[in-house]
């Protein structure tokens, strides 16, 4: 290949790369651009103020929460130890739900013809505005929802929707097990059945004891004291206080169902 024709296909890389160049910066632009345009997209899918009643559908179950003055009752049954951060949480995850973009399709292809989740929410006005969450994107974390009376389906954060996934007695309120310290143990009695075994503890010890420095004791047939090994007593003790609390089967347990509950397996 002569000087020349090299000269020419070198110009014409060139300008091929140039042009290239160009349409790459002006992709690069478009992305950029239309990333910004996307940002400020954000749409409200519900923007919600002074709510007062929360209903919430989920995994079968209805829970109605109503607000009164400072504190949430649940509708249905006013006595139960609604634990009012719960409601609150939901309020305040309602009080602006956003959207980056929404998309189209059938509503099955989001689950939304079923959906998992519907949230009532009922304002001071009386107005009441109904949210149903389908499936969650396993890509991007974001769950679709849809408004009742549209058929838009927005994305929408994990966060917006956590708080409704519980159900009535996840959102009990507890109150605190009680808890007894050993050392403040002076005597304890342990009924199996028709057996029962008593042990006293005396911190100073016990005169008629051959050593000062026994403290833990079993009351006699004939009277008085009886010696007991410290380790095994405090380990009996030890077990016997190590209550662990796991959650709440009944609230309004009658005295049968503690009847039942506490009959040995």
């Amino acid at each position: 290949m002569s000087k020349g024709k090299r000269l020419i296909v070198l110009c014409l890389l060139l300008a091929a790369l140039s042009a290239g160049s160009v349409a790459l910066s002006r992709y690069n632009e478009e992305q950029e651009s239309a990333q910004d345009a996307g940002a400020e997209a954000d749409e409200n899918v519900v923007e919600l103020e002074d709510i007062q009643r929360i209903d919430v559908a989920f995994e079968g179950e209805r829970v109605s929460m109503q607000r009164e003055g400072d504190a949430w009752i649940d509708v249905d049954d006013p006595a139960f130890p609604l634990d009012a951060t719960y409601p609150e949480q939901m309020a305040s995850a309602l009080a602006q739900v956003t959207s980056a973009r929404s998309v189209t399709g059938d509503l099955a292809e989001y689950g939304l013809d079923e959906p998992q989740l519907t949230i009532s929410v009922t304002d001071a006005a009386g107005e009441v505005t109904t949210l149903f969450v389908g499936d969650k994107n396993g890509v991007t974390g974001l769950y679709y929802a849809r408004l009742d009376g549209s058929e838009t389906v927005y994305t929408i954060a994990s966060s917006a929707v956590s708080p409704f996934m519980r159900t009535r007695y996840e959102m009990i309120e507890t109150e605190a097990f009680p808890t007894v310290a050993t050392d403040s143990v002076t005597r304890v009695t342990l009924t199996s059945g028709e057996a029962q075994r008593t042990l006293v503890h005396r911190a100073d010890g016990w005169p008629q004891a051959y050593s000062a420095s026994f403290t833990w004791f079993e009351p006699a047939e004939t009277g008085g004291l009886a010696v007991v090994d410290a380790d095994g007593a405090e380990s009996w003790l030890g077990s016997a206080l190590n209550v662990t609390y796991l959650g709440t089967a009944v609230y309004d347990a009658t005295d049968a169902d503690v009847a039942a509950w506490m009959r040995p397996p």
